[in-house]
C-alpha cells in the first residue's frame, strides 16, 4: 500500500451517481483506493472538518489536500494517473464540457421516474435535500406527474447514446473505455439500482451490452477506511503549495487573498481561506482546520465562485 500521505481516499457513498463517475475512473486507471463512507444526510463532521463546510459528495483526499467536485476529482486521478489515457487526442476539453449534460440532464430526468410509483422519502433526508437545494425539493405528487414527459426525455437520450454505439464501438468513445463511459452510465446504473421500471433502457440492446461492459470494469483496487482516520492522516501530512494565480483573473483576485468558494447550483455551504492558486479551470484555498490542520482544498472553477471575504 503506498505511503498514507499518497493514499487514494474517496469520500462517498455508494448510492451516489457521481461517485460511480469516479469509480468508473479508478476502475479504468486500475487504481488501489479506500472507500470512506460518509453519511448521505448531515451532519458530516469530518468531512467537513476536512473540507472546510462543502459537504457534497463525492470528495477525493490525498494526505492533506482536499478535492471538490467529481469533474476536479477526475482531473486530478488522470494528472496523477496518466496511463490508461482517459481520451484520445485534443478531444479532453470539449468532453469535459460535455459533463453536465450527463450530469444535470440526465438526472433531472431519472429522478421523476424513479418516484412516479409513490415510493415514500424519508423525512430526514427529505428535510436534508431540502437544505442542500436551498429551496423546496422533494416533490413526489410533481414527480409523479412529470413520469411521462421524464419517459420521453429519457428516450431521446438513451438513442443519442445508442446511436454513438451503431458503429460496433465497444465503448462510447471508441475501443477503449474513457471520460464518456464514465459521464454516462451512472444514472442509467443508479435507475437499475433504484429499481424502476427499466423496459425504456432494454429496448436499447446495444446499450445494455454497453452497461455489461461498464459494470465488468469494477471498481479499482478498494479496501475500506473510517471518517477518523481519514482526517487523522489529513494532520500528519503537509498540502501541496506550490502555483500562482494567474494575472488575468477577471475580478482581479491575487496570492494572500482572503476568500469565500461556494457551488453556484445547490449545496452552497460556503468555504474560507487563503487563495494561494489560481487558473482558468482549478483554484486553491488553504485553511487550519484545528483537528485536520492545514488543508489545501481545491475546486473547479465552472461551477463554482470565488469572493474576496468580506
Amino acid at each position: 500500500m503506498a505511503p498514507e500521505d499518497h493514499q487514494v481516499i474517496l469520500h462517498q457513498y455508494d448510492v451516489s451517481p457521481y461517485v460511480r463517475k469516479v469509480k468508473i475512473v479508478l476502475a479504468i486507471k486500475r487504481i488501489d483506493w479506500r472507500a470512506c463512507t460518509q453519511p448521505v444526510i448531515a451532519p458530516k463532521p469530518d468531512l467537513v472538518a476536512l473540507t472546510g463546510g462543502y459537504r457534497k459528495i463525492p470528495v477525493l483526499q490525498i494526505g492533506a489536500d482536499i478535492y471538490c467536485d467529481s469533474d476536479l476529482i477526475i482531473r486530478e486521478l488522470d494528472r496523477r494517473y496518466p496511463d490508461p489515457p482517459l481520451h484520445t487526442g485534443t478531444d479532453k476539453a470539449i468532453l469535459f464540457a460535455l459533463s453536465p449534460w450527463f450530469a444535470a440532464l440526465l438526472t433531472e430526468t431519472a429522478v421523476p421516474l424513479i418516484f412516479s410509483d409513490g415510493r415514500s422519502v424519508d423525512p430526514a433526508f427529505a428535510r436534508d435535500r431540502d437544505q442542500v437545494m436551498g429551496r423546496p425539493y422533494v416533490d413526489i405528487p410533481g414527480w409523479k406527474a412529470a413520469a411521462p414527459r421524464a419517459a420521453e426525455a429519457l428516450r431521446a437520450q438513451l438513442d443519442w447514446i445508442d446511436r454513438m454505439l451503431a458503429d460496433r464501438r465497444s465503448w462510447l468513445g471508441g475501443d477503449t473505455p474513457g471520460l464518456l463511459d464514465a459521464f454516462a452510465f451512472p444514472n442509467i446504473g443508479f435507475m437499475r439500482d433504484m429499481g424502476i421500471d427499466i423496459a425504456l433502457i432494454d429496448a436499447f440492446p446495444r446499450i445494455t451490452a454497453w452497461e455489461e461492459r461498464v459494470c465488468n470494469l469494477g471498481e479499482g483496487g478498494r479496501s475500506e477506511i473510517s471518517t477518523a482516520e481519514a482526517v487523522e492522516i489529513a494532520s500528519r501530512a503537509t498540502p501541496l503549495t506550490g502555483g500562482d494565480v494567474a494575472p488575468n483573473e477577471p475580478n482581479g483576485l491575487k496570492a494572500g487573498d482572503r476568500v469565500v468558494v461556494r457551488a453556484v447550483d445547490y449545496g452552497q455551504d460556503p468555504v474560507e481561506g487563503i487563495l494561494i492558486s489560481a487558473s482558468a479551470q482549478h483554484a486553491t484555498i488553504q485553511r487550519m482546520d484545528e483537528r485536520a490542520g492545514l488543508i489545501s482544498a481545491h475546486f473547479p472553477r465552472f461551477g463554482f465562485q470565488i469572493d474576496r471575504h468580506a
